[in-house]
């Protein structure tokens, strides 16, 4: 390809960020702590991805016990949304009224059958450094379910510890679970505390307790959607931590034990290109010639024209960058933060990309 004539340069390097885009009112949510149930479906964006996961989900939560049925994996990378998506399970079970917020046709009729059901909800937030197994975290969950809802007290967790037989321990469950309730455990983040386990022992015991309540989805009143990160199922091969690991779900059949519904980094970008970034046909034209001039004048810029024409004004780095961001600074979300950047610098000029800097800002001003 020739390169780009000096007049076609000088026109590019007059342009402005504001001439390839057009900024769609955004105001996103940066944590989901104290939102009320209204605003966390409200604020929920379905994507083509996003609503085929959650029907799948529901589909498979609305069969009976003792059919044919498994629990859920909800896997992606940090940041993809994956919180939000329990969270949206949480509140539309709890309460199916609110199937009114959801515009999507296919998802409120998956809701009508549910609405029939009661639902005795367990959420477990793991956390990286968390001194409790995963079969303790449940316990006090359950515990402090069954004390919000019935008001009474549960054996001591060390009763329940001491029955060796894991399906003993599952029947011991059932029989506190209020009569016509299904139990839906809600786990989020179990793969960050299986990644910072110092003892295999500890990693084999999560394992087998995730494996015991997958078994038990089809003879049991018991369901689990857990959230996932995507490299412990299909591991990079520069790291050994997640190939181990890989392999420790692959001896326990984990990965077939349960049903498992990807979010993918293109369900972000696709809300970007709707929801944020819009950009015309003469626009998105205008901005390959961009990727030209930026490929041509800076060094080392060789990156996927597609990925710049649909995150643009970002750098395609940023979009990369961010998902590792989740580790260290848990409010952080990608969205708004495109948002409120590119609203700063729309009278920029158009090769000023949002570049890594912005941030290491924020790990910055974080620590």
């Amino acid at each position: 390809m020739d390169p780009l004539k000096p007049n076609v340069i000088e026109a590019v390097e007059s342009r402005k960020i504001r001439d390839f885009i057009t900024l769609k009112p955004f105001e996103g949510i940066y944590t989901l702590e104290g939102l009320s149930p209204e605003t966390i479906v409200q604020s929920y964006i379905f994507t083509d991805e996003s609503t085929r996961n959650l029907q799948d989900i529901l589909v498979e939560l609305g069969k009976e016990p003792g059919s044919e049925r498994k629990s859920m994996i909800i896997a992606g990378d940090r940041g993809v949304g994956k919180t939000h998506s329990l969270a949206i399970i949480r509140e539309l079970i709890r309460d199916p009224g609110l199937s009114r917020l959801i515009t999507r046709h296919s998802l409120r009729v998956c809701l009508q059958p549910l609405a029939k059901k009661k639902f005795f909800i367990i959420e477990i937030k793991c956390q990286p450094h968390q001194e409790e197994n995963l079969k303790e975290l449940f316990y006090r969950a359950f515990e402090k379910t069954f004390q919000e809802q019935s008001g009474g007290n549960l054996p001591p967790m060390d009763h329940w510890l001491e029955l060796e037989d894991s399906d003993e321990q599952l029947k011991f469950i059932c029989d506190f679970i209020p009569k016509d309730h299904q139990m839906v455990i809600l786990l989020d983040d179990i793969s960050e505390k299986l990644l910072t386990y110092r003892n295999i022992t500890k990693v084999i015991g999560d394992l087998e307790f995730l494996l015991t309540i997958a078994l038990a989805t089809s003879l049991y009143p018991v369901f689990m959607v857990a959230t996932f990160f995507e490299y412990l199922l299909e591991p990079p091969p520069y790291t050994s931590k997640y190939q181990d690991l890989h392999q420790k779900l692959l001896e326990y059949k984990l990965t077939n034990a349960f049903l498992i519904k990807p979010i993918t980094k293109a369900n972000i970008l696709e809300l970007v290109t709707t929801n944020i970034i819009l950009k015309t046909d003469l626009q998105t034209k205008g901005l390959e010639i961009v990727h030209r001039y930026l490929t041509e004048r800076v060094p080392h810029f060789r990156h996927d024209k597609q990925l710049f024409l649909t995150i643009f004004p970002m750098h395609p780095l940023v979009f990369h960058v961010s998902f590792y961001l989740h580790r260290y600074i848990k409010n952080f979300s990608l969205l708004p933060f495109i948002y409120n950047t590119a609203n700063k610098i729309l009278g920029y000029r158009c090769s000023a990309l949002v570049t890594i800097d912005l941030i290491f800002d924020l790990l910055y001003h974080e620590f």
